[in-house]
Order: structure tokens, then sequence, then C-alpha cells
């Protein structure tokens, strides 16, 4: 708490024992803490590649801190067909004070922004879904209006809102 995520390492027996399962895997998720923090990860999810596996799938829970442009093309070739953000407020303050990470609203934001034009030239084609707390003070009641604007002009590519996500494809 109280830096940007950075890029571990998961003990690799797990990464061995989930490695031994890809052959039999139709359907792979990936959660919390945050699964995009090892580099062990990133090289099991390349290994369950839509070339070799094209009736696979991949869903990723992300709080977004780590969806750069480098990680997303690192994982373009993947059978990712869902991500789903967790977005923790609706400003950096609020952002900062619940997860103690300075600036953390607005990086999320432009991750967002990276991931919506980089999904649909990805192999997997994901969908996106942006999910928050609405009974936090700062989502329960607004959301910048620089942040409102693109996502909801994403609408016309299949964005839909419900009271606590919005999907977005």
């Amino acid at each position: 708490m109280g830096r940007p995520a950075e890029i571990r390492e998961m003990p690799a027996r797990l990464i061995d024992e989930l490695m031994e399962l890809l052959p039999k895997t139709r359907m792979l998720a990936l959660t919390g803490g945050e699964p995009l923090v090892s580099k062990r990860v990133h090289d099991l999810l390349k290994r369950f590649s839509a070339e070799r596996y094209p009736d696979g799938a991949v869903t990723i829970t992300t709080n977004g801190q780590l969806l750069r442009e480098n990680i997303l093309r690192d994982l373009s070739g993947t059978r990712i067909r869902q991500f789903y953000v967790s977005l923790n407020a609706a400003d950096d303050a609020m952002y900062e004070h619940v997860s103690g990470i300075p600036g953390g609203f607005t990086r999320v934001k432009n991750h967002l922004s990276l991931l919506m034009d980089m999904a649909p030239r990805m192999a997997g084609r994901p969908g996106v879904i942006v999910s928050f707390d609405r009974s936090m003070p700062s989502t329960a009641t607004t959301f910048p209006k620089d942040f409102i604007s693109p996502v909801a002009s994403m609408a016309s590519s299949g964005m839909r809102g419900f009271p606590s996500h919005w999907f977005m494809r």
C-alpha cells in the first residue's frame, strides 16, 4: 500500500502446477491480489495462447494500475476474453485515501483508455468491465466529467451502464 503496483514474482511451484493444467483448461480466471504483478503470470498467459488453445479463455480481475502499453502488447496474443477493472474511487484524492497510491485514479483512467484502444486488436478480443463501489462517498455521487465523457463516448462500441458496473466491449 502506498506506492504503485510493481511487477513481482509468484511462487514457481504455483505456476508449474498451473502450466500442467493448461492442456485441460477451458477457462482460466485470474483474480487478486493483483494477478499482473508476476512476470510468471505473463509467461503463463503467453503459453495459454490463442494459437495453441483456440477454445480456451482467460478472464483477469485487476485494479488497472499495471495495464500499461508494454504489458498489454505483451499479452495481445493471449486468450484473454474479459478484463474486470475495479475502480476504487472517482478522483485522485479519494483513490489515494483508499489505496495509498498518489495519482492512482488518473493512472487507471489513462490505462482504461489504452485498454479500450488496444482490446479490439488483441487475439481474444476482450471485453472490459469497469466496476466501482457505489458505497464509497466519491463514487456514490459523481465521477469527474473528464472520465464520464470518454467512457460515454464508447457507448457506440457496446458499453452499457449498470448501477455498479460499466460494461464495455
